[in-house]
């Protein structure tokens, strides 16, 4: 060996790399669990999309033993009051609660989107406009305000999405705002009004992407609190009309 080389052991890193920091029990645990309600997630979806090809029974088939228990398949969830198979209603009810609050998520974000950066960009009357039709809506009771709109609207699925969406779209509209009040004045923003860009461009291309980052963790728990509302909406008998089942309505 020359002088020159550097004397390295076996079990010493390389020269440029930093060691690999050992991974805790508890962060391996944490890591688990995540992967796990990942997969559960997964499957759920993929069960909800591919219900009509599953040797499942119709949702609505009253030809089977009533209260029948846990049991092999297809009744591996047993049977209702009224010997309607309780898997197939679970899984064909996913379709439905997932479909509302996917659909009721992905209204109020766009809602959210629009108004809360023109609210920024624009500010003055546009701003005070948006802001006091955010504050009526959040003055009402959600619960109350649900119930008002889907006793108007008819019944149906993008009628309890419009309702849930409409409710949920303040708080999209408060964060988009806020985030979007932060990048106005950078210097992004300014070279693009120097440049002679309109509106929409500066809006789309230039506030859009850097304030969609923060709405993710509020587009995930909006996904789950609508799926709660709407389960609840359809328990009080206020959601998607029997016999098609969903979460909140499985047993109607």
């Amino acid at each position: 060996m020359s002088v020159s080389e550097p004397m390295t052991s076996p079990t010493s890193p390389r020269p440029g790399r930093l060691p690999k920091k050992p991974q805790s029990a508890g962060s391996r645990s944490q890591t688990v669990i995540f992967w796990l309600a990942v997969g559960w997630m997964v499957a759920l979806v993929l069960a909800a999309i591919l219900a009509p090809v599953l040797p499942l029974r119709d949702f609505a088939d009253t030809s089977g033993e009533r209260l029948e228990p846990l049991g092999s398949w297809p009744e591996v969830l047993g049977t209702d009051m009224l010997g309607r198979s309780t898997l197939s209603r679970v899984i064909y009810g996913a379709r439905v609660s997932l479909t509302v609050a996917f659909l009721a998520t992905g209204m109020a974000l766009v809602m959210g989107l629009i108004l809360g950066l023109l609210a920024a960009y624009l500010r003055g009357v546009v701003e005070r406009v948006i802001e006091i039709v955010a504050a009526s809506v959040l003055a009402f009771p959600a619960l109350v305000l649900l119930l008002a709109l889907v006793a108007v609207l008819p019944a149906s699925i993008l009628s309890l999405a419009t309702a849930l969406g409409i409710v949920a779209t303040p708080a999209f509209i408060r964060l988009v705002k806020a985030n979007a009040l932060a990048q106005v004045n950078r210097e992004y923003v300014t070279a693009a009004k120097a440049l002679g860009a309109r509106v929409p461009r500066i809006l789309i291309r230039e506030l859009l992407p850097n304030t969609f980052v923060p709405l993710v963790s509020l587009v995930a728990a909006s996904i789950a609190i609508v799926i709660v509302v709407e389960g609840s909406l359809s328990f009080l008998g206020f959601g998607i009309p029997a016999p098609q089942p969903s979460w909140g309505g499985s047993y109607c």
